[in-house]
């Protein structure tokens, strides 16, 4: 994996960390933005999804190895972005279940790669 292929899993970690934060802006927009932060959330699943086309179109990765990377990183940064932007603090309930939900992925990567 080269630095370019780190690039591309850090742009796809991001991307669909955003759109529940950009919903939420949606839902508190009264003004005519609105539809801004919905189309910036579609926008960044596209992202997502050509983020894949180019992983998997120029390289022989194991589907399961990318996706565990891109789910893992992804909860990292909406943790980030919710506790930095928005001030949101996790109690222990809550983070017992992003660590199950990270051994979750974990598992099914490791059990689904033939």
């Amino acid at each position: 994996m080269d630095i370019a292929d780190i690039g591309l899993l850090a742009v796809g970690a991001i991307s669909p960390a955003l759109p529940p934060f950009l919903v939420k802006q949606a839902i508190l927009e009264t003004g005519t933005n609105k539809w801004l932060w919905i189309v910036a959330s579609i926008l960044c699943y596209l992202v997502l999804i050509y983020i894949y086309w180019l992983i998997f179109s120029e390289k022989k990765i194991n589907v399961m190895v990318v996706y565990f990377i891109i789910k893992i990183a992804s909860i990292m940064v909406a943790l980030v972005i919710g506790s930095v932007l928005f001030g949101y603090r996790l109690n222990w309930e809550s983070t017992l279940g992003v660590i199950l939900g990270i051994v979750s992925i974990m598992l099914l990567s490791k059990n689904s790669g033939h």
